[in-house]
């Protein structure tokens, strides 16, 4: 078996995803209306990972804070249907 695990992905992939929350909202654009770029950013690094720590103990539930953000919504909205959240 190799390093890393595919199970760890998400455990992998949160420093980057913390950052890329952040850098987001430098173009409210992509989080606005960019629906397919949402969904490959989604699909990536939130996929089973919708609470993430943005800094210093700072936690940002992404299903709460992007509401306002119709495309940003829409990506998640995917993940978040009862059939993928019970895997």
């Amino acid at each position: 078996q190799s390093f890393p695990n595919f199970d760890q992905r998400s455990t992998r992939l949160s420093r980057q995803a913390a950052m890329l929350y952040v850098i987001l909202f430098f173009d409210p654009n992509i989080l606005l209306n960019d629906e397919g770029l949402m969904r490959e950013i989604v699909d990536k690094f939130f996929n089973d990972n919708w609470v993430i720590a943005a800094y210093m103990g700072m936690t940002v539930d992404l299903s709460v804070d992007w509401m306002r953000f119709p495309a940003a919504k829409a990506a998640l909205d995917n993940v978040l249907q009862a059939a993928n959240v019970r895997r």
